[in-house]
């Protein structure tokens, strides 16, 4: 249940399953094994070393409170907890094999990056766009290299029912490296149109990708049954 590494100094290296569901803390360090399997119930964690091969990180934890990734590289990165649960990068964080998004959960670049240097159509795994399951840029980057004729659906949310992804595929010849980050968006919650309160009235986000590919497709999704049936379309704009 509790695991601390009070002393700077400590280490511990998990070489199977090791599930922290009460208390996760200190300045040590923990390290993952190769096909090792670290469960995190908890908000905050020690530093943590997983770029070791098969291993991974689940987080749980669901509320109102997110959780932080305290490591700057994982193999597999899973968020499994309901309740609309969030991870938060503490810094720019390689994601060398998959991110899977299950149930409604969310990761927060929180003005980090998110590096793919290997992505595919199974870097970041998610049901449907109908679940609500994403990542908030928040003034942070999404960096993806992408190969030849690879689609990569990116789940990009601005708030957790707001929903718009970005599918990218490389035409190139080449491994190409590909840069998506939000310059700015804002939301409003006090609309009304015909006597009713909507959650939302007016949202504006600017999705900025700058890249290497010359060649490329890019296809834009929504989920139009969470729009407001009075959405209207001409106020969608996209810029190329």
């Amino acid at each position: 249940y509790r695991f601390e590494l009070h002393d700077g100094q400590a280490t511990y290296t998990n070489h199977n399953w090791l599930e922290v569901t009460d208390n996760f803390v200190g300045n040590g360090t923990v390290t993952q094994a190769p096909n090792a399997y670290l469960s995190i119930h908890t908000e905050t964690t020690p530093s943590i070393i997983a770029d070791a091969l098969g291993n991974t990180l689940e987080y749980t934890r669901g509320g109102k409170n997110c959780q932080y990734l305290n490591t700057s590289h994982c193999y597999n990165l899973v968020l499994s907890k309901d309740n609309s649960s969030k991870l938060a990068l503490t810094q720019n964080c390689i994601i060398e094999n998959a991110l899977t998004l299950n149930k409604k959960s969310f990761l927060d670049c929180n003005s980090h990056a998110l590096i793919f240097n290997h992505a595919n159509k199974n870097s970041i795994i998610t049901a449907n766009f109908k679940e609500e399951r994403g990542i908030f840029l928040n003034k942070g980057t999404i960096n993806l290299t992408i190969p030849k004729d690879e689609t990569i659906v990116i789940p990009l949310f601005t708030i957790d029912t707001i929903f718009a992804g970005i599918a990218l595929k490389n035409l190139d010849d080449n491994h190409n490296k590909i840069n998506i980050d939000s310059l700015w968006n804002y939301v409003t919650k006090t609309g009304k149109s015909n006597g009713e309160t909507f959650q939302t009235d007016f949202i504006n986000t600017t999705w900025h990708a700058k890249s290497e590919i010359e060649k490329a497709t890019i296809s834009f999704y929504w989920n139009f049954q969470k729009e407001q049936p009075q959405f209207n379309e001409g106020t969608s704009t996209i810029f190329t």
